[in-house]
C-alpha cells in the first residue's frame, strides 16, 4: 500500500548566531535519517520568510 504524508510546520525565529552551527548539524542529521529511512521517497524543504521558519516534508510509504 502506498500512502503519501504531507507535513508543514511554522515557527518564529529561534536561531541565534551562537546556535546556528548546532541547528545546522541537527538539520543535516535529519536529512541523513530521511535518506536512510525513505530513500528516494521523501521531499523536504526548510525556508525562512519574514522571521518565520517553515519546514515542509512529504513522505511516500
Amino acid at each position: 500500500m502506498n500512502a503519501i504524508f504531507h507535513f508543514t510546520a511554522k515557527t518564529g525565529s529561534l536561531v541565534y548566531d551562537k546556535d546556528y552551527q548546532r541547528i545546522s548539524i541537527g538539520i543535516n542529521n535529519t536529512k541523513q535519517r530521511l535518506e536512510h529511512l525513505y530513500p528516494g521517497k521523501h521531499l523536504s524543504n526548510i525556508s525562512s520568510l519574514n522571521n518565520e521558519y517553515i519546514v515542509q516534508l512529504t513522505l511516500q510509504t
